[in-house]
């Protein structure tokens, strides 16, 4: 989807490891991308002109960091993810899982500050095979390099726990939250019903 936004496939590459990565070489980002070196140079150039990236020129290397002041980076990040990332990846293998009633992205990756090392913290709510779920996790894990952590409540458990308002429970309904399964409005509204 992104590349309808951006030049080419190689450019949505390039932009997917440098946006979660703390500073690369060229010909690893090359590697990583699956493109040549020049072509590589070429998309990175790009995004060093957009202020997306910082070039540091060490010896007869050039190491490639985020610009943290780029003010629409962690907007940049969201969009990636949303698009191409670990969030359409895990949307389209929770589609298929029956029982699922909410499934959302919450945390460090919803807020926008994560890392290259940051996590997937995942809440699946409904009556659920557990082994679906898992399956579904590993899968995108492997794919995307980061690790998936997951909570698994029934419906029984996420009614009990909407109604104790514990601790969790009330961070994770105030949290910010990306959606896979279910929306915001009819979760708030089962959170109070309950």
């Amino acid at each position: 989807m992104l590349q309808l936004l951006f030049r080419s496939k190689a450019e949505v590459a390039v932009l997917g490891i440098v946006l979660f990565s703390e500073g690369l070489h060229l010909r690893e980002i090359s590697r990583r991308a699956g493109i040549s070196p020049s072509e590589a140079k070429r998309e990175l150039d790009t995004l060093v002109q957009a202020g997306v990236l910082i070039r540091t020129p060490k010896g007869n290397l050039s190491t490639y960091a985020l610009n943290e002041k780029c003010p629409f980076l962690n907007d940049l990040r969201n969009l990636y993810l949303r698009t191409e990332g670990t969030i359409p990846l895990l949307a389209k293998k929770f589609s298929k899982i029956s029982g699922l009633r909410y499934a959302f992205v919450y945390g460090s990756f919803a807020s926008g500050r994560f890392t290259e090392r940051s996590d997937v913290d995942l809440m699946v709510i409904g009556d659920v095979d557990p082994d679906e779920i898992d399956a579904a996790c590993f899968a995108v894990q492997k794919s995307t390099l980061n690790e998936i952590n997951y909570i698994i409540w029934s419906e029984e458990d996420f009614r009990k726990k909407a109604k104790e308002q514990g601790a969790f429970t009330k961070s994770i309904t105030k949290k910010e939250k990306i959606w896979l399964v279910g929306d915001e409005d009819e979760f708030e509204r089962d959170v109070k019903k309950a």
